[in-house]
């Protein structure tokens, strides 16, 4: 979805946001004197969210976590709502050990967790603290990582991250639904790090609150890999002809990342997109037309495919987060957990 970002349109909107704003300053304002309950669980929590709508590097940054948990000998559980999954149970995508759920059940950021993040418990279900409850119980799970949590004030956590697009930290400006912030500005209070994302994120905007650990951080191209297991590094398409697709919130930001080749096409689909016969379709009747040396999408996209789907000339894009001051960012996660 496209924000106004022109702020005389989204100014006739105002009343809407301001009656957006009341509700959502009304319900904060009960969970904080108690009439509304937040539930602790017996682990540690840290909360992964944003202010905004979109896309803001939530799911590498709970990748990045989970694998960084992992490897100080954590058992880890990433806990998600599972946006755009099918049905509404809870779903057990892993266990630690094994992949159980495809997509359309587990949604496809938790199914790419799952596989991204070998050894983590990763749980569907609106209800979080049921969610989490479920990995401490069954899984014997001492770290909870909630995806998309922000918001979500029902089950208590011990860190608060929130992640912002520097080039356009707030939008507009305006809350829902003039402009894309889900909550005022001033919440930010409840955050304990604030990660910006994106290119030169070196350069930091001001924020409204002080007192928080700001940090930047940037996407880095890892390599490609194909059905086959084939690796080719980014060096190796410079100058190739490609075709790229994807599903994702700021399909610009993966088309950027493939400056440096003779992008033959590159077809855009929704957030969240589940491919069709007719989609596949039009991708393949242009990799017939264009012959294409790589087909490329991102891992998001990859899972809800056939891995087999054109052959090995299908890559799936693999990117990292890289955390700017990384010790500092380090540090207060090992003090927290």
């Amino acid at each position: 979805m496209k924000w106004l970002e022109n702020k005389w349109p989204a100014v006739l909107l105002l009343p809407f946001s301001m009656l957006y704003y009341s509700i959502v300053q009304i319900r904060n304002l009960l969970y904080n004197v108690g009439l509304f309950k937040s539930y602790r669980v017996n682990a540690k929590v840290i909360s992964v969210g944003n202010v905004t709508v979109g896309g803001t590097g939530k799911t590498p940054t709970v990748q990045f976590l989970a694998n960084l948990l992992l490897q100080s000998d954590k058992s880890v559980a990433i806990v998600s709502r599972g946006y755009g999954r099918s049905i509404s149970d809870t779903v057990v995508v892993s266990d630690g050990r094994r992949v159980f759920a495809v997509s359309q059940e587990g949604g496809d950021e938790p199914l790419m967790l799952a596989k991204n993040c070998p050894g983590a418990v990763v749980i569907v279900d609106a209800d979080r603290v049921r969610a989490a409850q479920l990995a401490i119980c069954n899984y014997h799970c001492n770290v909870i990582i909630l995806d998309d949590a922000f918001q979500h004030r029902r089950i208590a956590r011990d860190l608060n991250i929130v992640l912002m697009k520097r080039d356009s930290p707030f939008g507009n400006g305006f809350g829902l639904p003039a402009g894309p912030l889900r909550e005022p500005k001033r919440n930010l209070h409840r955050a304990d790090i604030i990660i910006i994302n994106g290119e030169n994120s070196s350069s930091l905007p001001p924020m409204p609150i002080s007192g928080k650990l700001l940090v930047s951080a940037d996407y880095q191209w890892v390599d490609c890999i194909n059905s086959n297991d084939e690796i080719l590094f980014p060096h190796d398409l410079y100058g190739k002809n490609v075709i790229a697709f994807c599903g994702i919130a700021h399909p610009e930001h993966f088309k950027r990342m493939l400056v440096k080749m003779n992008l033959c096409a590159f077809f855009a689909f929704k957030d969240h997109h589940f491919y069709t016969d007719d989609d596949m379709s039009v991708i393949e009747n242009a990799v017939g037309r264009l012959c294409p040396d790589v087909v490329l999408t991102t891992e998001k996209d990859w899972v809800k495919l056939n891995p087999e789907w054109l052959g090995g000339v299908l890559y799936r894009v693999r990117i990292t987060l890289k955390i700017q001051q990384d010790r500092e960012f380090v540090s207060l996660i090992e003090k927290i957990i």
